[in-house]
């Protein structure tokens, strides 16, 4: 059995089995072995905890409020998301969390409902509107939607800034470069130079640089839609620390992923949604894997704790 999500491995298999660069590093029966030590074996190294979540003012005006928010195969949906705080949202494929993404971004038009940003009214028409408004969105699919395949890092991950970088029309090459050096070293991409073309870098060193570049934008809601499908645990690792440090540095980020163990480990709350439908939220003080899971299938009524 081959499979990157532990809880299954550790469910299925008597012994584990680890490879790293094509070679087998450790066989382990399974319980003498540990999530923590299983990472270890896999990048070669001792992974640096999670971040500690930090804490949120509640009794502020949210960033995001949404109300009866309804689009195509969405809603309504209704929920808030707080300055500083990661909210995830959890659903069985088909469920509505990309379209619920993409109509707060502004990429699908909303049909009802509404919304307000920073405390005003925020309808946006396009992607356009979601980027002068502040948010930003890190998609799905990031070798379609997000990379420049045959550019360089550097236009990669400063593409999004390229305004702050110039003087007028013309772009300021030295700052462009400061820019790109600085995001490569944030975001610890791992590259020969900011020249080298992004194609040739690992999918988790691409996504690292996706994440830097919309983290570099200073957004005051960053939109994430399965940020580390296709990627080690060692980048994983990388990208929870940014989502950590963008939240700690005031956006809200709302977060789409279908390993709900991720989920429950990054976020201060989770919504589920059901068929286009939010149909239960949960603080963190009632995470439940179970309970949400059977609220994703439709097969539970609200418990207490959830809203």
């Amino acid at each position: 059995f081959i499979g990157h999500r532990f809880d299954e491995v550790f469910a299925l298999c008597s012994r584990l089995v680890v490879l790293r660069n094509g070679k087998v590093v450790a066989d382990l029966p399974t319980g003498e072995a540990s999530e923590a030590l299983v990472v270890r074996h896999m990048v070669g190294r001792q992974l640096a905890e999670h971040p500690p979540l930090a804490a949120v003012d509640r009794g502020a005006e949210p960033c995001l409020r949404v109300a009866d928010l309804t689009a195509e195969g969405l809603g309504p949906v209704s929920f808030t998301v707080n300055r500083g705080e990661v909210v995830g949202v959890a659903g069985l494929m088909g469920a509505g969390r990309s379209r619920l993404l993409h109509t707060i971004f502004g990429a699908q038009p909303a049909t009802g409902g509404t919304m307000t940003l920073g405390g005003q009214p925020y309808r946006p028409g396009s992607a356009r509107d979601g980027i002068a408004g502040g948010v930003v969105l890190v998609p799905e699919d990031r070798k379609q939607q997000s990379l420049l395949p045959d550019a360089s890092i550097r236009w990669n991950v400063t593409l999004a800034v390229l305004p702050r970088l110039a003087r007028g029309p013309l772009l300021r090459p030295r700052r462009d470069r400061a820019e790109a050096a600085r995001t490569i070293e944030l975001t610890q991409v791992r590259c020969r130079g900011a020249e080298q073309p992004i194609r040739e870098l690992s999918g988790g060193n691409q996504q690292r640089a996706v994440l830097g570049r919309a983290v570099a934008t200073n957004p005051s809601l960053l939109l994430l839609d399965e940020p580390t499908r296709g990627v080690d645990v060692g980048a994983k690792a990388g990208i929870y620390t940014l989502i950590a440090e963008s939240a700690e540095r005031g956006s809200a980020v709302l977060v789409v992923s279908s390993e709900l163990e991720e989920l429950l480990r990054i976020c201060h709350r989770v919504v589920v949604l059901a068929r286009g439908r939010l149909v239960a939220e949960f603080d963190r003080a009632h995470f439940d894997k179970e309970t949400i899971v059977a609220h994703a299938a439709g097969l539970a009524a609200a418990p207490q704790g959830a809203r």
